[in-house]
């Protein structure tokens, strides 16, 4: 590729579908959760540690159906932006990062998912490890066998 060739940017956003499917899925497990930890089932079999549990779950699933709710709003804009100049992810960072400083590219497939996996110079990928999130997120990808 040459640097004269005037190729267009590319922009990739949220699917809207998958978010409507996990926004579904975690509004049917919240109202799941919460019938059962409310009592609205009127079982006596239940125990008080599953009534905890439902009640964890429902915090959680209610958490992360929030979520969903609030990206499927937010979920205008792009996330991903490739350019010849570089790519940029807002989920990561509001900078570029050069394609000079990527030192591979790779295709990457779990459970009938695909994924590209970019290897980045060490001292611009010590950039994006700030947070604690990006370390555990990080240190998962690692020990699944995506270390880049």
């Amino acid at each position: 590729m040459s640097v004269g060739q005037n190729l267009p940017n590319i922009t990739i956003g949220y699917s809207r579908g998958r978010l409507l499917v996990f926004f579904g899925a975690g509004l049917l497990l919240t109202l799941l959760c919460a019938a059962l930890a409310f009592m609205w089932q009127q079982g006596k079999n239940i125990t008080t540690f599953e009534v905890a549990a439902c009640y964890v779950g429902a915090v959680f699933f209610g958490l992360a159906t929030f979520r969903m709710l609030w990206r499927l709003i937010s979920a205008r804009s792009p996330v991903v932006f490739i350019s010849r100049v570089g790519i940029r992810d807002l989920r990561l960072a509001d900078e570029t990062i050069a394609w000079s400083s990527v030192r591979k590219i790779q295709i990457w497939e779990q459970r009938l998912q695909k994924f590209v996996v970019l290897k980045l110079d060490p001292l611009v990928a010590g950039r994006f490890s700030g947070g604690f999130l990006r370390r555990a997120v990080s240190l998962m990808n690692k020990t699944l066998g995506a270390d880049r």
